[in-house]
């Protein structure tokens, strides 16, 4: 009998992207869309964090230091390692 934990998963890897430049929020999106991903995309930090709450498989979220609104980059990378310690941020 096989240990299913073994086996690679067969689900694709859901990422948040936030980044307020809409072209480069764009390209990103279909480059990691283009990798096999789920993307969920957000304009403002402020947006990513209440994606953050919505989505709580992510596996990785790609932000931008600085977009509008009340929270930056760095800050939304905090929130990701408090509330989701295994989850990596690139910034």
């Amino acid at each position: 009998m096989t240990d299913d934990a073994s086996l690679p998963s067969t689900e694709s890897p859901v990422v948040l992207v936030v980044e307020d430049d809409s072209i480069l929020r764009d390209l990103l999106v279909e480059v990691v869309t283009g990798m096999g991903a789920v993307v969920h995309s957000e304009d403002t930090v402020d947006n990513g964090f209440r994606a953050l709450q919505d989505h709580p498989e992510l596996n990785l979220v790609i932000t931008d230091v600085v977009t509008p609104g009340s929270l930056n980059g760095w800050e939304l990378a905090q929130e990701v390692h408090e509330h989701h310690p295994g989850v990596p941020v690139l910034i």
